[in-house]
């Protein structure tokens, strides 16, 4: 397998996974999953360009820009009851918020992976994670996420069993896990749910879906990442 054709399954894999997240009614077991499942991304690509990452290189790539915790701790906390409750109502009411964030995941993995394919990243390459990522979330604010939206929609639309077979299995692995979970027990959830993935055949659905998307919205993505690259001041 090529090395673009394994990553490319690593971020549809992983989008995947941390779109579904918000499916978890579990006090901030949601977050954990999610930032587990970024971190995660980040250290795969990496990994298949060669790259050695410094754990605050990892934190600063697979971070993700939001306010601060307190409204939506409490927000989580208030509703924790009600959600678990009605469980199957939420999940569909978290229908386009998963969706959302399918895609924004997979925009910041396929930059990424882009600026390791070309090895700009320190030390390979001329620039710091910090730039890395600031010049990926200008490029997502500027461009937007439209089209790969359309193809997730798509994809889940199309596949309502077998996406909520995917989530119900990862809301399993994590309900499962007592306490703060583990490295250990946040892998074994990943392990279960990309299985779910792989038997399903989401990941192999939505990737169909992306092969749709006409090259030229992939270029501008990269000429406009490479923009914010050179010109971090216009950030």
């Amino acid at each position: 397998m090529s090395s673009q054709k394994k990553s490319s399954e690593i971020i549809t894999s992983h989008s995947i996974l941390t779109g579904l997240t918000p499916i978890i009614p579990i006090p901030f077991a949601d977050d954990l999953a999610k930032s587990y499942f970024q971190e995660r991304l980040v250290r795969k690509l990496a990994e298949s360009y060669g790259q050695s990452l410094s754990n605050e290189d990892l934190k600063i790539l697979a971070r993700e820009e939001k306010k601060g915790c307190l409204p939506g701790c409490l927000t989580t906390i208030l509703f924790y009851p009600i959600k678990k409750l009605f469980r199957k109502i939420f999940f569909f009411l978290e229908w386009k918020r998963a969706i959302d964030t399918v895609s924004r995941s997979y925009h910041r993995g396929y930059l990424l992976e882009y600026s390791l394919e070309e090895k700009m990243l320190k030390p390979k390459g001329l620039y710091s994670a910090d730039e890395i990522k600031n010049a990926i979330e200008a490029t997502c604010l500027e461009v937007g996420t439209n089209p790969i939206e359309k193809a997730v929609k798509a994809t889940f639309d199309r596949s309502k069993e077998a996406v909520k077979d995917v989530a119900e299995t990862l809301l399993k692995s994590i309900s499962q896990i007592r306490g703060n979970p583990s490295d250990e027990d946040l892998q074994k959830a990943v392990q279960n749910a990309e299985s779910a993935e792989t038997r399903t055949g989401v990941n192999a659905q939505l990737e169909q879906a992306l092969v749709t998307i006409s090259p030229d919205y992939f270029q501008h993505l990269k000429e406009r990442f490479l923009f914010y690259l050179k010109n971090p001041k216009t950030n």
